[in-house]
């Protein structure tokens, strides 16, 4: 990586980070939770980051996925609702600009320019919600076949 990416690299961090803990703040996240809610925007953007060129679907379902299943790890551990530490991080993954330029054309009457960006916004938005219905779901899976492990040893005794 050359001095740019690294410098957009830590402009993306930074202000994911910054984004992160705001919405958290804004979302009454408790005190004692918001670095770890913090860290997940973290892990979005930087996930987001280096999977970008593999297109906009991919890179969010990633994004998402990964901070799903931090969110479910995390939220165990701090005895905490996932949703305290998942919406805030992914919050950084949400379409803002593609959307608003979607609207921006569509004022301007610029429809072709305006499908491409409602679009990209869709691919983004359809992303986070592949990688956070995969992440719930092999997180439930995984609890499911625990309990039935647990209930097979004891029917054993």
């Amino acid at each position: 990586m050359g001095p740019e990416e690294w410098k957009e690299l830590a402009i993306m961090i930074a202000s994911g980070a910054v984004g992160t803990l705001a919405f958290a703040v804004i979302f009454s996240v408790k005190p004692k939770h918001l670095i770890f809610a913090t860290l997940g925007g973290i892990i979005a953007c930087f996930l987001y980051f280096f999977t970008k060129n593999i297109g906009l679907f991919a890179a969010n379902a990633i994004s998402s996925f990964a901070v799903t299943m931090y969110s479910e790890l995390i939220s165990r551990l701090r005895k905490a609702p996932v949703v305290t530490f998942l919406t805030p991080a992914v919050i950084t993954l949400v379409p803002g600009g593609s959307l608003y330029r979607c609207v921006a054309s569509m004022i301007a009457k610029n429809y072709k320019e305006a499908g491409g960006y409602a679009l990209d916004t869709l691919n983004v938005c359809l992303g986070i919600a592949a990688g956070i219905m995969v992440a719930s779901l092999c997180v439930s899976c995984f609890f499911l076949i625990k309990k039935k492990i647990i209930s097979r040893r004891e029917a054993k005794r």
